[in-house]
């Protein structure tokens, strides 16, 4: 019962930051290896599954509040698309633990760059894609 709760609070979690568009995997990731620890390949496979249905469910309500900005999306869908491409067939090749510990060094960076030069994108609550229409 109480592996059924981890699993479950792993979920939320996971759909939670998958739902506010900060990635599900950041917290499905860590949180599988720590507390279920499956093969690197069984948590990839896990991650990747379930992004398909939040990413379904975020971007529906995204784009019902009028969040997604049209401009440019393509050019970032190839983008990813493609080098996820690479990525998978790289990722094949490489030992887990070697990835968990990447993962673990990419989580860390991440943090660090955002807590110390992370700037302040909208000038109000309405400024919704400021950015982006700013970078043409």
């Amino acid at each position: 019962m109480l592996r059924f709760l981890w699993f479950l609070l792993s979920g939320v979690l996971a759909g939670v930051l998958g739902g506010m568009g900060m990635g599900g995997g950041t917290a499905l990731i860590p949180l599988a290896s720590l507390f279920f620890s499956p093969n690197a390949d069984a948590l990839r496979t896990a991650n990747l599954v379930s992004f398909i249905p939040m990413a379904i469910v975020a971007v529906t309500m995204h784009a019902k509040n009028g969040l997604i900005e049209k401009k440019g999306l393509f050019k970032v869908i190839f983008a990813c698309a493609g080098s996820s491409f690479f990525g998978a067939v790289f990722s094949l090749g490489i030992d887990g633990e070697y990835l968990k510990k990447g993962f673990g060094a990419f989580l860390i960076a991440l943090a660090f760059f955002q807590f110390f030069f992370s700037q302040k994108v909208y000038k109000d609550e309405n400024d919704v894609g400021k950015s982006l229409k700013d970078d043409k």
